[in-house]
């Protein structure tokens, strides 16, 4: 006996798909891009000049008055 699939998750289920496969290709070429012993955030960097953390300024040590 056959289930019957909600219409949104029949609608839905495609997309995930797409997205997922899209992510693990991405995350292939960061591996293939990246040089040897390099880390991802230094190949993302490196590739996109994109700074994925950025430093912050760290809050001051005593308040302002």
């Amino acid at each position: 006996m056959p289930r019957a699939l909600n219409p949104v998750t029949a609608l839905l289920k495609w997309p995930l798909v797409a997205v997922t496969l899209l992510g693990f290709l991405g995350l292939l070429a960061l591996q293939s891009f990246s040089l040897p012993d390099e880390l991802p955030r230094a190949a993302i960097e490196r590739l996109l000049g994109v700074d994925i953390a950025p430093n912050t300024p760290s809050p001051p040590a005593h308040p302002l008055p």
